[in-house]
């Protein structure tokens, strides 16, 4: 049985948030603080609801990014997935109702249009894109696609090839 977790793990990414937010704070405490030099109380009381709002975005956009976790795992039966805090619950993909599969480099833009839970309508396909440059895209018998991308995918690629090894595009 194979398992794992994605997490967004760039240094990058967490200092641009940090230094974003950090400016975000001291625009709002210099406003505040001119304000009450102004002596003007009805625009101070609507700093303090900016500053509130503000405050409340940031923390979502922190948990949006950085607590959004991709939890994979397959099994002799099936792939399961879970994508918190966008899929709540845990889904899974049984063998069976599986075509083809395969794993090939991605092409953000192009393909799913960037990171996280990426849904197009028109063409029935659903990706997980956390990190990395390559992606497993597994074609149902529906007609759907769903794709993953992978933390260690030389072991996700043999626990594949393992269970449904018939199913892969070279």
């Amino acid at each position: 049985m194979y398992t794992e977790e994605q997490k967004v793990d760039s240094k990058l990414i967490m200092v641009i948030f940090s230094i974003c937010a950090l400016m975000a704070f001291l625009g709002i405490a210099y406003a505040i603080m001119i304000e009450i030099e102004n002596n003007n109380s009805a625009a101070l009381s609507s700093l303090y609801g900016v500053a509130v709002f503000m405050s409340i975005g940031i923390v979502l956009a922190y948990l949006a990014v950085f607590r959004t976790t991709l939890e994979l795992q397959i099994d002799d039966k099936s792939i399961s997935f879970r994508f918190f805090p966008f899929v709540h619950k845990q889904t899974s993909i049984a063998f069976e109702t599986i075509s083809t599969w395969e794993l090939r480099k991605i092409k953000n833009i192009f393909d799913y249009g960037g990171y996280g839970y990426k849904k197009d309508f028109i063409q029935k396909k659903t990706g997980f894109i956390m990190g990395g440059k390559d992606i497993f895209e597994f074609r149902l018998t529906n007609g759907k696609t769903i794709a993953f991308t992978s933390a260690n995918k030389e072991l996700m690629y043999s626990e594949l090839k393992k269970y449904i090894p018939n199913k892969e595009i070279r």
